[in-house]
């Protein structure tokens, strides 16, 4: 890709797009209404942060855990802080079917008994037993975003905030679609 390309996004999908972009050398526009800052206006805002291809390996396809499994490398290479202490799937006694089915479905996980389980987290003490995936991760989102908006900023990205409305009436106009790579990243 030679040309410049605008984003329409500011959100976690918008701005990672942006920086796979702009390390490649390719000028990055991104439109969001909010402009450079990110906050509660978008649902990245919000989001849990969970790094965990292999608990979404459950019902994903196999690109999403493959990839998934580079992701917190990814984040901790753009300078997010990156914690990798694993993850647990626990369930009631109610459904502990679902949690064997969960575990056949899966993989990279090892099954705790409750002193195992007490050990890592004492206030999951009432359940007995668990799946622990040690390798996943978590980041916190709205210190992800303000960091790869700071990164972006520091590349020359610009940050505009015509409503996306109006961007998307634009990137239909001939003219524009000839001149400018439009990417829309919209949950």
């Amino acid at each position: 890709m030679s040309g410049p390309v605008t984003i329409l996004g500011g959100g976690v999908m918008g701005l990672c797009a942006a920086t796979e972009l702009s390390a490649r050398g390719v000028p990055v526009t991104i439109v969001d209404p909010a402009g450079d800052a990110p906050g509660p206006h978008g649902c990245s805002w919000w989001a849990g942060g969970m790094l965990a291809p292999e608990c979404e390996g459950e019902t994903a396809e196999e690109p999403v855990t493959r990839l998934g499994r580079a992701a917190a490398d990814w984040w901790a290479a753009q300078g997010v802080t990156v914690h990798c202490n694993g993850s647990l799937v626990v369930t009631l006694d109610r459904d502990r079917g679902e949690l064997a089915r969960f575990a056949r479905r899966t993989e990279g996980h090892r099954t705790l008994d409750q002193a195992a389980l007490t050990a890592l987290e004492p206030d999951l003490d009432r359940f007995d037993t668990a799946l622990f995936f040690e390798t996943e991760a978590h980041l916190t989102p709205r210190d992800a975003l303000t960091r790869l908006r700071a990164l972006l900023r520091d590349r020359g990205a610009v940050f505009v905030t015509t409503p996306p409305t109006m961007a998307r009436r634009w990137s239909t106009a001939p003219a524009l679609r000839r001149a400018v790579h439009w990417t829309t990243c919209a949950g």
